[in-house]
């Protein structure tokens, strides 16, 4: 197990980005402007990677800004807050009734346990 195994992936992308201007500043002057250039676009690759990569896996993104900042979940406000102007997003919920079909459905089956795909 690596030490960085239980690091939040955001905070490796910042220690990785952090660790490559601390090198950048070791470069020769002449070449400095074009190392820095070079971390600004890997910074916005990885900013883009990100949003893209959440929006895949289902996670809610809010479009104030490029790349698109995730709306991260407020226990407290029971909403989706953006991460960047603190937008907030209530969530519609879903809420069941006590006796609703999935729940119930075995039980209603005339008790041989094939439930309502046995009728």
């Amino acid at each position: 197990m690596s030490n960085y195994d239980l690091v939040d992936p955001q905070e490796l992308m910042n220690r990785a980005i952090g660790q490559l201007k601390t090198a950048s500043a070791e470069v020769s002057p002449e070449r400095r402007e074009a190392v820095e250039q070079t971390i600004k676009q890997a910074e916005g690759m990885l900013a883009i990677a990100r949003s893209k990569g959440a929006k895949e896996l289902g996670f809610r993104i809010h479009d104030c800004k490029y790349p698109a900042p995730l709306m991260l979940w407020d226990e407290s406000r029971k909403a989706h807050v953006c991460e960047n102007c603190g937008h907030v997003r209530q969530s519609a919920g879903v809420r069941l009734r006590a006796n609703s079909g999935w729940r119930s459905s075995s039980r209603r089956g005339g008790g041989d346990g094939t439930g309502w795909m046995g009728r």
